[in-house]
């Protein structure tokens, strides 16, 4: 009973440092939500609002904090209270590796695409049935005027975006992108399998997105779902 407890009192205290958002002096300027890790499972769990809007028309952000630049409800398909710092730092606690393989220098280069852990993303809600992964909760679209006219598939890896260049001003501290849905230089995670070259030329304007809500899925606009996140495989997409 006494090992029991030891082990409660350091899975309440684990929690508590993420949700703190502090590491070596480091103060995350987002409002903390509640992020629950699952050493065992290596898994992250949080809750998030559905945005309708931007899951039908199309995004570039898959979840984002609530207050983050790309967090309002006509940006972001999920918007949570968990700031991105805890994210990451949940990740790291699971042994996730982030390789920031992706900044602003590079975003548009054709060969960059986020490189770091697989992550496999599952969502439910009260009412689903069960829990959908990402790539069964949107669709890929191929557009018309796509240059690659074949799907390219959806694949979340941990980019990380918090060392290196970044390390003195992250730029999802301002964003609030925990995942995005092309390889990205702020989000701290985001899609191995298109990037922003391929974005801008499935279309000639560069408006148009390949990943949106799928016909299948009665999700309520203003839903609130329980997000599961878990490390999945390793580092390298190609």
């Amino acid at each position: 009973m006494k090992c029991l407890n030891c082990l409660c009192i350091l899975s309440i205290l684990s929690i508590g440092l993420l949700s703190c958002g502090e590491d070596s002096g480091y103060s995350d300027p987002f409002s903390q939500g509640d992020i629950f890790v699952d050493s065992v499972a290596k898994s992250i769990t949080l809750k998030a609002t559905y945005n309708a809007n931007p899951a039908e028309a199309g995004t570039w952000h898959l979840l984002v904090h609530k207050d983050g630049t790309n967090g309002s409800p006509d940006k972001a398909i999920f918007s949570t209270d968990v700031s991105p710092y805890q994210y990451y730092q949940a990740l790291k606690q699971l042994g996730a590796d982030d390789l920031n393989t992706v900044n602003f220098d590079n975003l548009a280069e054709e060969n960059v695409f986020t490189q770091g852990s697989k992550l496999a993303f599952s969502i439910t809600w009260d009412g689903a049935g069960k829990s959908y992964l990402v790539e069964e909760f949107l669709e890929e679209i191929v557009p018309q005027d796509a240059e690659i006219q074949s799907k390219l598939g959806l694949e979340i890896r941990f980019g990380g975006n918090r060392t290196k260049e970044d390390v003195q001003d992250p730029k999802s501290d301002t964003t609030g992108c925990l995942a995005c849905l092309y390889s990205c230089a702020a989000g701290i995670s985001s899609n191995a399998k298109a990037n922003l070259h391929i974005k801008n030329t499935d279309s000639t304007d560069g408006n148009i997105f390949r990943y949106t809500i799928a016909e299948e899925i009665d999700c309520p606009d203003k839903t609130i779902v329980t997000i599961t996140i878990t490390v999945t495989g390793g580092w390298s997409n190609r």
